[in-house]
């Protein structure tokens, strides 16, 4: 028997119909560069629990977009842009993140574990908002990750709150 919240999960994590076609016009634009396929956009979307393992979308666009339970595993993902985006328990292990863009996004429970995010952007907020800040990174894991300035001060504005939280 299947329980509402079970009936309820599998339609929050069914896969968007477009998804597999905004892939491989992404590939197309990748090995043309530029001059067949469109850069994927997945900017204003729902596509929580979407699987994007190993997949290479340098430069794709998930700005705005609600990527709760995510699986980025392995993902190349250069120059993407995850402006604004709920990325809350998304799982980058190993993805690459050079200079991707993470300003306002909501990492908590992200997983970065292994990922580069050299040259990746995030804002990074001190004074009186430091506690609301920290808490959309709580529980981000980024053991083993290569971080730029900015992730490396939210890797310890995390340290520094853990107690006050």
């Amino acid at each position: 028997m299947t329980t509402k919240r079970n009936t309820m999960n599998k339609a929050i994590c069914t896969r968007a119909d477009d998804v597999p076609g905004k892939l491989a016009s992404h590939a197309q634009w990748l090995k043309t560069h530029g001059r067949q396929g469109t850069v994927a956009d997945f900017s204003r979307r729902i596509l929580p629990c979407e699987d994007f393992v190993g997949v290479d979308l340098r430069g794709a666009n998930f700005s705005h977009s609600n990527l709760a339970g995510a699986d980025f595993t392995g993902a190349h993902l250069d120059d993407a842009s995850f402006y604004e985006a709920c990325l809350y328990g998304a799982d980058f292990t190993d993805a690459n993140l050079t200079d991707a863009v993470f300003e306002n996004a909501f990492l908590r429970c992200a997983d970065f574990t292994g990922a580069d995010l050299r040259g990746a952007s995030a804002t990074v907020r001190t004074s009186a908002l430091g506690k609301t800040v920290t808490r959309s990174v709580l529980g981000a894991n980024f053991t083993g990750a290569h971080l730029s300035d900015q992730f490396e001060q939210l890797a310890n504005a995390l340290k520094a709150a853990a107690g006050e939280l």
